[in-house]
This record gives C-alpha cells, structure tokens and sequence, in this order.
C-alpha cells in the first residue's frame, strides 16, 4: 500500500502496511516559517572564511504575499545564505524553499547547510536555473554531500539548530536578490522539539520603557504553524518575574492586549521580565521597564551584566540591561543586598 499524504497547511499523517504485521507510521507534521513574518526567523551570513561579499535582509510585500528579501553583492566573496535561526530536529526528513532570483542570474547554485548536534556541517548544493519566477525547493536534512568539522564522517546527527539557504554565482551578474517567501519543515518530532506556534510580543511603546502612571501594555499574537487541534492552543500562559527571577504575577490571557497592572509588579519600579507560552510550548521573552520619573539618570556602568551589590554578576540580555539602566536599576536600590527594586509612591 503506498503512502498517502495530505500537503501542505495539514498535519501530515502517513498509513503504512507490512506484510507480515500491521505497523502504525509516525505522525509527522507539516510546519510553515514564513520568510515575511513580522518577526524575521532568519538572518543572513556573508561567508566570513571568503571575505568581501555584502548583503542587506529587508522584507518586501506584492499583493497579499509577504517574503524576505536577502540583497546581495558578490562582486567579491563566494556566497551569501539566508539563515533560518530555527531548531531542524531529529525526525526531519523534510526542507523545503519557496524562492525566487531574478532572471539573467547566469550559473547560480542554491546550498542547503547545517551544523548537527556534535559540530559538523553537512552542504548539499545544485544548480539553479534563475527565472524570475517563484520555485520550491526541497532538501532532506538527513543527508550529506560535502562535510567538515565535528566527526567529519557524513553522518547527520540532527537536531540542528539552524539552517541555512545559500547562494554562490560565477556569472557575469553578481549584484541580485534571493527572495524567500515560505520555508517547510516536516518533522515527526512533538512540541516539545518545535512548537506548532509562535508567539509575538509587541509592546505599546517601542523602547519598552514605561512612565509612571501608565500601566504596560503588550500587543500577543500566535501564529499556527501547523493546523491547531485544540482551541486551546491560543491561550496564553504570562508569566512577570523580577529581575532576580522571583515570580510577581501569573494569569492566563489570550490573542491580543494583555496589559500589566501595578499590583502586577507588587507595585514597584524597576525591570521585570515577561514570559509568554502556549499550550503546545511556544514561548517568548520580553523585558520591560516601569520607570520612576520621565527624566531618569542613566547608569554610568555599562556593560552586559547586571552587578547587584553583595550578589554575582548575573548575565541579561542587552535590551534587559537598557531597561535596567533606564529603570534606575543601579541607583534606585532597595535596602543593602537589595534586588534593585523600589516601591511606587503611594
């Protein structure tokens, strides 16, 4: 009995038939990482071992199609690759591009590469005839053509944390596009491996800094990567801890404005951290400040770690420590040993 799938959009289910015994395939799913989403899911790579190539990644719109747009210059260089910074897991079998290059790109190869779990890469490349037109263009994570690093003996051992969708040319025209408008992963891995959602977190004020009297607000959209099967999976869990992880504040919210409440946050100025997750395990991150004045002195320690009096330095992310410095998180200390915290006035 052959196999039969439903395309793309589904959750893809294989039936199989032994001779000897009944065996049921594994479910494997289809999810979709669209290469226009408000959020980038890639960032792109010039091939620092081959210097002097250059490349810009922007975003582009024609009619209701939303795509990457990876502009690059190979006059010097040998290539450029769109990196798609998500985890490929064990269970792949399945890679897909929907791309385009402009037409009079004269001998293009396309290259998939990724780096497996234990270091090495893996590169299958092709030629590719540049027409203008979209293309899909499939690649089995699962094999190798050339290799390096690592065990350096072809053997993939996924999961990868990421790919990447590369370009060389050695034609006359070096200076073109890639466009990237859908990339497919189809996978037998769960949720727990790659979440079938996403989660964004838009704050209402792009610093992500908020005066007193106004209470944070955040914009929350998921986006199904693959079918849902549960109307659930839209519920939010939201998360607030503080700068030194203690948890203030859960509750359950869904799609659109979740907005955080001075009792929220015990009341307090300072920075705090808020966690975002499905059902199925998408989750997010996001630093916001709660200021105590309009006109806040700047911290004069800059650098990439939070230095607490009495306490190890504890690494943050950059935009955490911007909202620190502008939170006061250095001069607005509680008692010695203090987590940085000040109470609001009353």
């Amino acid at each position: 009995m052959k196999a039969k799938k439903r395309r793309l959009g589904k959750l893809a289910v294989f039936a199989g038939a032994a001779v000897c015994c009944a065996t049921v395939a594994a479910e494997s799913r289809i999810l979709h990482l669209p290469g226009g989403f408000a959020q980038p899911y890639g960032s792109y790579t010039t091939g620092g071992e081959f210097p002097g190539a250059k490349a810009e990644l922007g975003f582009e719109q024609e009619g209701s199609r939303r795509f990457a747009r990876l502009s690059f210059d190979l006059t010097k260089g040998a290539y450029v690759g769109y990196r798609v910074t998500e985890r490929i897991p064990a269970g792949t079998s399945r890679v897909a591009f929907t791309l385009r290059l402009p037409k009079g790109l004269e001998r293009t190869r396309v290259f998939f590469r990724v780096h497996d779990s234990e270091g090495q890469a893996h590169l299958q490349s092709v030629p590719f005839k540049a027409t203008g037109e979209w293309a899909v263009l499939e690649f089995d994570p699962r094999k190798s053509g050339g290799h390096w690093g690592g065990a350096n003996d072809g053997v993939v051992r996924l999961p990868a944390a990421e790919c990447v969708l590369g370009v060389e040319t050695d034609g006359a025209n070096r200076t073109a596009c890639l466009d990237v408008a859908d990339v497919v992963i189809e996978t037998t891995a769960g949720n727990a491996e790659i979440p079938s959602s996403t989660i964004m977190c838009v704050a209402s004020r792009t610093t992500s800094l908020f005066y007193p009297g106004e209470n944070p607000s955040f914009r929350l959209s998921v986006t199904r990567r693959a079918e849902a099967v549960q109307a659930e999976q839209d519920s939010v869990d939201c998360r607030i801890t503080d700068c030194d992880g203690k948890e203030l504040c859960r509750r359950q919210t869904g799609e659109g404005t979740f907005e955080v409440r001075p009792e929220d946050v015990g009341g307090r100025f300072g920075a705090f951290a808020l966690d975002l997750t499905t059902a199925d395990g998408a989750s997010n991150r996001t630093w916001f400040a709660c200021l105590t004045s309009k006109d806040v002195k700047p911290c004069p320690w800059v650098g990439t770690q939070c230095h607490v009096e009495g306490r190890e330095a504890v690494p943050l992310g950059g935009h955490a420590v911007s909202c620190l410095w502008m939170a006061e998180r250095f001069a607005a200390r509680g008692p010695a040993g203090g987590g940085g915290h000040r109470d609001r006035p009353r």
